[in-house]
């Protein structure tokens, strides 16, 4: 696992079983031990919950977990890496161990000597992250029950323990003090698990970090990683040949990655009930250490993914596995390595066939036919066989699960063939059967029905593979109703388009048209569509518009047809009534004819048809009532005519009434009454029509010539030659007639010229006015508004003209004035473009020089790209643009220039600024000149130009706020670390190591602000290291002379007021130094002289525990080797317990120590030997003793020489020895009463044996009972008063025997007196009753008893001399 070096860039998330909303915050348990029954319990719901979640289960997975012994904090460890997450997953970039946050309980842990944690817990929490790779892995956070508890067996925590390791990839083993080889024996479990994979180059295991908690040796080996590899390395030399070989070669060949951490003691506030999870109450040290532990394993970089059979296990194949594992450690009692191994195989296999299984059915997803899923399946067995895992297990193992995935396959594969053809069939009946759909809904119901069908017909193939096709199916048939749904619509549309727009054609061919770019338009937007589909309703609506096209064309023609046989007929009718019948006769043929073409095409021409015929009827009826009424009219008045010309002219005037109402008829019918009226009036007159007539051509061409007259002369000479014309073709009618017309036409012709004049005039006049005040309008909207105006003028001042020519001169009039005003919006857009775009570009220029160009620019480009426009108007605007590009231009000048002294200003100023806040001030003031000073300029260049001031002094600020923060950042940091430095070399390099820091990270900043920070950097880091030299120095002085008079120190008192001295010495010689480095050197040197003050204390206080400890225990010493012992014991509890404190001291108060108890030993030494003596006297003088009261004079002597003897050593010693001999004597007093006691007990109970047997037994319970009381009793004592004891009762014995002897022969005299007198009187009785009678047998009887009392005293006689006897020669023996 390599450390961790940088900052974590990568995010964290986190995924929950808890809900949202939910306050549970604690662990939840997936194994506890059933206390009954000694097995495991799995709870494997919330474990399948959580493992099993869609959003994680694919991802690899890294188990972390913790296990050593009871109560070692491996739960309060454990929160400081979910603590770690959960902060991870807010912010990247925070801070995850501020001090002020409070630790979280979600793994529980307390204050407590029993067990907190039962069984095996995980966090309800799985974080996830990103390795540099960019692949995403799971954190998984595991806690178990503790070791060596006295509530857990050993089976059942090496159950728990086993099942821990072989779940986590980094496998934390917390021990506490000290790295023993005894607590890492549980590894040993797993030899015989290693050795099952000695064929493989991988190990079982991947990563172990042995954590070794409350490390106290760290002087020798520091913490952290470094001093734990050092330890790790150190010990495995050391007991390279010890009995712990066997667990290293367990570690070395199990772990793929062995390391060891040593963490120092959290403080003694985190040992109290009162600690609550508080950072702040946790030492430095240790939030320190267990950050770098923590970030080390967590960091994504040295994240571990679980690993098992070297492959690497996902999520949900991590249930697959506990499970597993679980099940195998609960079949048996005992662990068995070689069915977690087996499990762990057939756990693989089944993974690697469920995962090919999984690739087939992915494979079988793009396959395209039969062939293509069998080389398939055949592809899949092969690369089964040449997976690693099937190198593993037996063979037997082996076949059978490759028959198992060739059975699944073959399954597989012959629901496939069943699936695939009935698809095939269902799509190929879909694409029939959807062509002659009516509708989408009847066509979303067809893939509802087959889709129905095809669920139905194969339910007994494979779910998921039935799933795969229907979706497949599904997929087809959507797409294909989606086609037909697209065309379906689309040909309706173009169906109903179609028979909108075709009613409004004006021939046949524009119908047949609209046809063929109705089916491309089909065609074109349609190409991604089904073909076939598209091909069939593209020939349905071809069909549609055909027969639409074709009912058209018969409509249109017959319409037309109808209409120009009325329009024929109905010129020859001779009344309104006939006419009307003939429009009710066309319109019933018209409807029978077409009676099977398209009705709403039938009804729409048919009304078509009616209106053109109505139209013509009614103009009909107009024409002919108006002929007929001015026929009747002219034969009336002219017959009171009194001249040609009245008559001629009431023709003239009838045939304009007639012309004149009736302009709105149809005009055959109109010219065919016309023909009428006038072939009847031309009877009436004869030259007057000529003369009419021509009069009326010659009008009517001068008022269209005269319109296209440049001049009013020109106007003039064409009213001569009309009336020269008008004479000479006229010259054979009626001289009057022709000159009274000729008078008319010069009359009418000169009132035409009168308005010509004017309007012409006038036109001009106002044409002129409009060039020159166009020119000063500011929009196009005022110069629209202008030529409106002109026109109402020219309107209303020539109201009274000839209306045709005054509206053919306003309309020439409103078309030069357009002229210029559509020059005027050109030149007018074109300015203001070029303005608009000269105010952009101009704010991106760098010099005055290159905005003096773009002006050049500019007016070439509007003098080209206008040079057709009207030449005054192009002339008036290219000056004005040319006056307004200069104004912009000067101010651009002002401002730039201001801009760029403003600039050089700040930069100067900036360098001078206290704090940013000073620096932003100046931007603030700045911009506030320039806004002041540049007021009467462009606001958009003066706006921009402060914008682009603002950004460049932004930038400087920016760059100045870096190089000032950095340059103040760079101080704290160099007087933080320069505090820790360990020599003036170190603080040195320190400075040039920031300078270098300072020129590197901000390489690009401003040059002229970074070298000028960088100066006052070095000038400020200078003086600190200068000050440091002084008070480094000092304060080594200070520590060296501490150092040297504290170990002659009395008292703890006076090596206090040391210090004190001290630190006022340094705070007096060092007080210009920098306050803060002088505070922290002086606090330095108070944890210094602190440190030693403390190791003085402990030393001293220890020594002097020491001393009185020894003053006490040595009293109970055996022996002054074992007094002797007790000295080396406490010199080396001295060493070992004060080995973090300074070693001169220790070394001085060691031998202090030394000589103090060398001293209290002497006085031991004496006193221990002299009581020795005086025992050993008193326990040989005792033998002598034959009374309790000679023995306790005894013992009053042996004190009055104990105290003559001691009275030259301590009285504390004198008076405990004193003790211990009075007790001694006191109890050798009283034992020796006691053997009195059984002296007199046995005395007393011999009396009242009848055999020497007895007194035997009786003298036997007598020594047993001696024994009982004197089991504690020395030996040597025992046995003198055992012997005293026995001499003394041998004697009564002795004394006894003569007497038991001959209470024994009076005991069996008197049995053989009564015996034998009784047996021999009953005798005598018998044989006297026998012989003589009853008299007889009553003296016989006594005769027997007579006998029998002889023979007793006779035995009584032998048995006193035998007893005699016997006593005389034990005598004679024993003399």
């Amino acid at each position: 696992m390599a450390s961790s070096s940088g900052t974590m860039k990568r995010s964290f998330t986190s995924v929950s079983i808890l809900p949202d909303n939910s306050n549970q915050q604690d662990a939840i348990r997936i194994f506890k031990i059933d206390p009954e029954k000694g097995k495991m319990i799995f709870y494997e719901d919330p474990l399948k919950l959580l493992l099993k979640n869609s959003k994680i289960k694919k991802y690899k997975v890294c188990v972390i977990s913790v296990n050593g012994s009871y109560r070692t904090g491996k739960s309060f460890l454990l929160n400081f890496f979910l603590h770690f997450l959960k902060k991870k997953c807010q912010s990247v970039e925070q801070e995850w161990m501020d001090v002020n946050d409070t630790l979280t309980r979600e793994f529980y842990w307390r204050k407590s000597w029993q067990r907190v944690t039962d069984g095996i817990l995980i966090c309800p929490e799985i974080f996830l992250t990103e390795t540099k790779e960019g692949e995403k892995i799971a954190i998984i956070l595991m806690d178990t029950q503790g070791t060596s508890d006295h509530q857990t067996s050993y089976d059942e925590g090496t159950k728990i323990f086993a099942l821990s390791a072989l779940i986590s990839s980094v496998h934390i083993y917390n021990i506490q003090n000290r790295l023993d080889f005894e607590q890492l024996g549980v590894l040993q479990l797993f030899t015989g698990y290693g050795a099952m994979f000695s064929d493989s180059e991988k190990k079982p295991f991947q990563d172990l970090v042995i954590l070794i908690r409350d490390w106290v040796n760290h002087e020798a080996y520091g913490f952290g990683f470094e001093g734990g590899e050092n330890l790790l390395i150190s010990t495995f030399k050391e007991h390279e040949k010890s009995n712990s070989r066997e667990i290293q070669k367990t570690i070395r060949d199990n772990f793929a990655n062995v390391q060891c951490f040593l963490m120092p003691r959290p403080g003694s506030k985190v040992e109290t009930k009162e600690f609550k999870g508080d950072f702040n109450k946790i030492k430095k040290i240790f939030r320190d250490h267990v950050k770098t532990f923590v970030e080390n394993i967590l960091t994504p970089e040295n994240l571990v993914p679980k690993k098992i059979n070297n492959k690497f296990v996902t999520v949900e194949e991590l249930f697959e596995f506990i499970r597993g594992y679980w099940s195998c450690i609960n079949e048996k009692d005992e662990l068995c390595i070689e069915s977690v191994y087996m499990t762990a195989i057939k756990i693989s296999l089944q993974d690697l066939v469920n995962g090919k299984v999984e690739e087939y059915k992915k494979r079988l997803g793009s396959c395209t036919d039969q062939t293509q899923a069998n080389d398939e399946k055949s592809e899949i067995l092969k690369e089964f066989e040449n997976e690693r895992e099937m190198k593993l297990g037996s063979k037997e193992l082996l076949e059978s699960f490759k028959k198992q995935l060739a059975e699944t396959l073959d399954k597989m594969y012959d629901d496939f063939r069943v699936l695939f053809n009935h698809e095939n069939q269902l799509k190929k009946d879909y694409f029939t059967v959807v062509k002659e759909c009516k509708t989408a809904e009847e066509a979303q119901e067809m893939i509802k029905t087959r889709l129905e069908i095809f669920e139905k017909e194969n339910l007994n193939c494979n779910r998921e593979l039935r799933d795969l096709f229907k979706q497949r199916l599904n997929a087809t048939l959507d797409k294909m109703y989606d086609d037909f749904c697209v065309l379906f619509n689309h040909g309706n549309q173009l169906k109903d388009d179609y028979s909108t727009v075709v009613k409004e054609c004006k021939s046949v061919e524009e119908a047949q048209e609209m046809i063929k770019t109705r089916l491309e338009i089909f065609e074109k937007e349609n190409v991604n569509c089904n073909r076939e589909l598209r091909d069939h309703f593209k020939q349905r609506l071809n069909a549609t518009l055909d027969k639409m096209y074709d009912d058209f064309c018969v409509l249109f023609n017959h319409g037309n047809q109808l209409k120009d046989d009325y329009s024929t007929v109905v010129k020859e009718c001779k009344s309104v009534e006939e006419a009307q019948e003939m429009i009710k006769t066309r319109l019933e043929i018209f409807e029978k004819e077409n009676v099977n073409c398209n009705r709403e095409l039938g009804d729409h021409f048919k009304q078509r048809l009616n209106a053109t015929l109505d139209k013509k009827y009614d103009g009909f009826c107009v024409l002919f009532n108006h002929g007929n009424q001015l026929k009747d009219d002219y034969s009336t008045v002219v017959k009171e005519c009194k001249s040609v010309e009245e008559a001629q002219e009431m023709i003239k005037t009838r045939l304009e009434i007639f012309e004149k109402e009736n302009v709105n008829c149809n005009r055959e019918l109109g010219d065919h009454f016309k023909q009428r009226l006038n072939a009847t009036l031309d009877k009436m007159y004869n030259d007057f029509c000529v003369l009419f007539n021509h009069g009326n051509q010659l009008k009517d061409d001068y008022s269209t010539v005269v319109k296209e007259c440049k001049s009013v002369e020109e106007a003039q000479e064409m009213i001569k030659t009309r009336l020269e014309i008008f004479e000479k073709e006229n010259v054979n009618c009626n001289r009057e007639l022709r000159d009274h017309f000729r008078q008319r036409l010069k009359e009418t012709l000169d009132k035409m010229y009168d308005d010509f004049c004017v309007l012409f005039n006038h036109g001009n006049q106002l044409k002129k006015d409009y060039s020159i005040v166009i020119k000063e309008c500011k929009t196009v909207a005022e110069a629209q508004e202008m030529i409106k105006t002109k026109l109402e003028i020219f309107e209303k001042e020539n109201v009274n003209c000839n209306r045709e020519l005054r509206d053919h001169f306003k309309q020439r009039l409103n078309a030069t004035l357009d002229k210029m005003y559509d020059d005027f919006c050109v030149l007018f857009n074109h300015g203001k473009q070029l303005k608009d775009d000269y105010s952009t570009v101009v704010k991106e220029c760098k010099s005055v020089e290159e905005a003096q160009e773009m002006i050049k620019t500019r007016l070439e480009i509007f003098e080209k790209e206008n040079v057709h426009c009207n030449r005054e108007l192009g002339d008036h605007f290219k000056q004005h643009l040319n006056a307004t590009l200069d104004k912009k231009y000067d101010d651009f000048c002002v401002l730039f220039n201001h801009g760029n002294q403003l600039k050089d200003d700040y930069s100067t100023v900036v360098k001078e600024c206290k704090s940013v806040e000073e620096a932003q001030e100046m931007i603030k003031t700045r911009l506030e000149i320039f806004e002041k000073e540049n007021v009467n300029c462009n606001r958009e260049l003066r706006d921009h130009s402060k914008q682009r001031l603002k950004e460049t002094l932004d930038k400087m600020y920016d760059d100045f706020c870096v190089l000032f923060n950095h340059e103040n950042q760079l101080k704290k940091d160099y007087s933080t670390v320069v505090k820790e430095c360990k020599t003036i070399e170190e603080a040195q390099e320190m400075i040039k190591t920031r300078l270098e820091i300072f020129e590197k990270e901000n390489v690009n900043c401003n040059r002229e602000l970074r070298d000028h920070f960088k100066q006052r950097l070095n000038a400020t880091l200078d003086k600190k290291y200068d000050d440091f030299c002084v008070l480094f120095n000092h304060g080594n002085q200070l520590k060296k002379d501490y150092s040297t008079v504290v170990k002659e120190c009395k008292t703890i008192e006076e090596a206090q007021e040391m210090i004190k001295t001290r630190l006022e010495i340094f705070e007096k010689e060092n007080v210009n130094c920098n306050m803060e480095l002088r505070d922290h050197f002086k606090q330095r040197l108070n944890a210094t002289l602190d440190k030693k003050y403390d190791d003085f204390c402990v030393l001293f206080n220890h020594g002097n525990q020491l001393k009185d400890d020894y003053s006490t225990v040595v009293k109970e010493c055996k022996s002054v080797e074992e007094a002797q012992e007790m000295i080396k014991t406490r010199l080396e509890i001295f060493e070992k317990e004060n080995m973090n404190c300074n070693r001169e001291l220790r070394d001085h108060f060691k031998q202090r120590l030394k000589e103090g108890l060398k001293n209290v030993y002497n006085d031991f030494f004496i006193l221990f030997n002299h009581v020795n003596q005086l025992t050993e006297e008193y326990c040989e003088s005792i033998k002598k003793y034959k009374t309790s009261l000679e023995a306790s004079q005894g013992v009053k002597e042996i004190c009055s020489i104990y105290e003559n003897d001691s009275t030259y050593c301590k009285n504390k010693f004198r008076n405990h020895f004193k003790k211990r001999l009075n007790v001694f004597l006191s109890d050798v007093l009283e034992k020796f009463r006691m053997t009195d006691y059984l002296k007199k007990q046995y005395s007393m109970l011999i009396n009242e044996c009848s055999t020497l047997k007895e007194a035997d037994e009786k003298l036997e319970r007598i020594l047993l009972e001696f024994e009982r009381n004197n089991l504690n009793c020395e030996d040597e004592l025992r046995n003198t008063l055992k012997i005293h004891l026995m001499e003394e009762c041998f004697k009564i014995y002795k004394r006894s025997k003569e007497k038991i002897e001959m209470k024994h022969v009076d005991y069996v005299s008197n049995n053989i007196e009564h015996w034998a007198g009784t047996s021999l009187g009953v005798l005598g009785a018998v044989a006297g009753g026998v012989v003589g009678g009853p008299i007889m047998s009553l003296v016989l009887f006594g005769a027997g008893k007579s006998v029998g009392g002889g023979l007793g005293l006779i035995s009584r006689g032998v048995g006193a001399f035998a007893v005699k006897l016997r006593n005389y020669n034990n005598e004679a023996e024993e003399e």
